[in-house]
């Protein structure tokens, strides 16, 4: 007691001779508050380790959000874990993150140190610190604990890692905070242990009662990436990230969590993806919800992963849009492992169901196409119009300018659409020559299409009608793919909208007709251009048409 009131006269006289008066309370306020401080104590069992806590030095200190724990553990060797666990609860109610964030601490040779962030703003704070026990289980007990108060209004927290993330090696490098905000989506990339390259993580999204999962497969190089949906509106969505059970197939345990703040009102319908996604390595980046709009034209886009199943052989995705019945088909190629497509909406306004798939590798030839399901997603179309027989297709390319200019020149001296569709059709009658060999070995290709025939001169009855179709289309001449029987084949031609009437053409058989001796003979007839009703009937039965 001598040596408070001395230090206190000193103290007294120091100010005195400085006439700083002012002082006197602020110095004399700080040395009291230190003096009713109480230190940071040890649980018997920090006491039987030889603990110490270095960082913070008292307990109900008051800090700008972060404390600095330091310590020290002198009989750290009868310690099996690796790890200091660090548990941080928020008193004051109920914050708007967890009401507790974790931190398990590397302990070196005795020594441990963290930065722990007081994650819900202005408040009281309890932090207990635990060590690992010193049998071989997993349990942890009480080392020390204390009272923090934060004066800093603002959230902001780590990402936080549970005790197997640690022993995993999981990391997220984006985000790199615990607590920001984002619109619609967030960008994930973390990294693991090589021992755990090829296996899968589990991300979920939680807000309220609402969830959302997804498995995506870790790369080669141990490492994943994924945009996370923000699906549920705005608000705070909860990210977990979640590691294979070494134990227990199909089954996850939690590794990492962080928060995102959704700034966008609306919420949206998740993408459905079947187990094809991941085997063969699609990425889609746009979209990542479903629930999008767009008029005559809907955005794809994304990425294979180069190391996936058979990424190499694949060469295009198709994509199939469904609305009220009515189904189109399209081939999406890929080039260098990345694919951008606008996929029309041609059916007018309403809702589509997209389809993704992945189409099936064969050397076999054939005259179908076998492919698998890896994404479907719902879109609206806010158009205007139903532009169905003026849309590019599958195959029909008639935005593709060398399409375009071929239109006009053939048709320049044409005073109607009538004229102008005879005369395309004459033009491609005259041009291609069957393929005999096409047909007969089956050795169709996706890429098939307008130019394809145009650059080959040469192609089967589709063929025909995709370069017929391409040139009608580009001169805004409504048509369609006509599909059906003719000399009980499998046979297709054209309809062509002229003055409000559909007129029938088939250039595949005004191009010529095959001899069983000499094969294809090329004859030019102009006969099956407006063919009659009657004469139509008895050689081709219309089943449906291609879109």
């Amino acid at each position: 007691m001598k040596r408070i009131v001395l230090l206190v006269l000193s103290l007294l006289t120091l100010v005195g001779c400085s006439n700083r008066l002012t002082d006197l309370s602020t110095i004399e306020q700080q040395f009291y508050t230190d003096l009713e401080k109480s230190p940071i104590t040890l649980t018997s069992f920090g006491k039987q380790l030889g603990g110490q806590i270095l960082s913070p030095k008292f307990n109900d200190s008051s800090v700008d959000t972060n404390v600095e724990v330091e310590g020290f553990v002198k009989q750290y060797q009868r310690l099996t874990g690796k790890y200091m666990w660090i548990q941080v609860s928020y008193e004051d109610g109920k914050g708007p993150l967890s009401k507790t964030f974790e931190y398990y601490t590397d302990l070196k040779h005795g020594k441990f140190t963290e930065s722990i962030q007081l994650f819900a703003g202005v408040g009281d704070y309890h932090v207990k610190i635990f060590a690992p026990g010193s049998e071989k289980t997993r349990s942890y007990y009480l080392f020390s604990e204390f009272d923090v108060t934060n004066q800093n209004p603002d959230i902001q927290a780590d990402v936080t890692y549970t005790l197997l993330a640690k022993e995993t090696g999981l990391t997220i490098s984006n985000p790199t905070k615990g607590y920001q905000s984002s619109k619609d989506s967030i960008f994930l990339r973390g990294k693991v242990d090589e021992s755990l390259a090829k296996k899968q993580v589990l991300l979920q999204v939680l807000k309220g009662n609402k969830k959302w999962q997804r498995v995506i497969t870790i790369s080669k190089q141990a490492t994943f990436q994924e945009t996370v949906p923000l699906l549920y509106g705005e608000g705070i969505h909860q990210i977990e990230i979640l590691l294979p059970d070494e134990n227990r197939t199909d089954y996850f345990l939690s590794g990492a969590k962080f928060y995102v703040y959704n700034r966008t009102r609306d919420s949206h319908s998740p993408i459905q993806y079947s187990v094809m996604y991941e085997q063969r390595g699609i990425h889609l980046t746009t979209p990542i919800v479903g629930g999008g709009q767009g008029e005559y034209s809907y955005r794809v886009k994304g990425y294979l992963d180069s190391h996936a199943e058979q990424a190499k052989e694949t060469t295009h995705l198709i994509i199939q849009t469904k609305k009220d019945g009515l189904l189109a088909t399209y081939f999406v190629p890929i080039k260098h492992f990345s694919f951008d497509s606008k996929i029309p909406l041609r059916f007018g306004a309403g809702d589509y169901d997209v389809i993704v798939y992945v189409p099936e590798i064969t050397k076999q030839q054939r005259d179908y196409f076998r492919f698998f399901m890896v994404a479907k997603f719902q879109v609206s179309s806010f158009a205007e119009e139903d532009k169905r027989d003026l849309l590019p297709s599958r195959g029909i390319e008639p935005d593709n300018p060398k399409i375009k200019q071929l239109a006009k020149k053939i048709t320049r001296a044409a005073n109607s659409d009538y004229e102008r569709a005879k005369l395309i059709y004459r033009y491609v009658a005259k041009t291609m020559n069957y393929d005999v060999g096409k047909f007969e070995e089956n050795s169709f290709a996706w890429d098939d299409g307008a130019l394809k025939s145009l650059k080959l001169k040469r192609g089967v009855c589709q063929d025909y009608v995709f370069l017929t179709l391409s040139l009608l289309r580009s001169l805004d001449i409504p048509s369609r793919f006509i599909e059906g029987i003719a000399n009980n084949q499998n046979h297709a031609w054209v309809e062509a909208k002229i003055n409000g009437d559909w007129l029938v053409m088939d250039p595949t058989w005004g191009s010529g007709y095959i001899d069983p001796n000499k094969g294809f003979i090329k004859h030019y007839d102009k006969s099956f251009f407006d063919i009659p009703k009657k004469k139509l009937e008895k050689t081709h039965k219309r089943t449906g048409v291609v879109y």
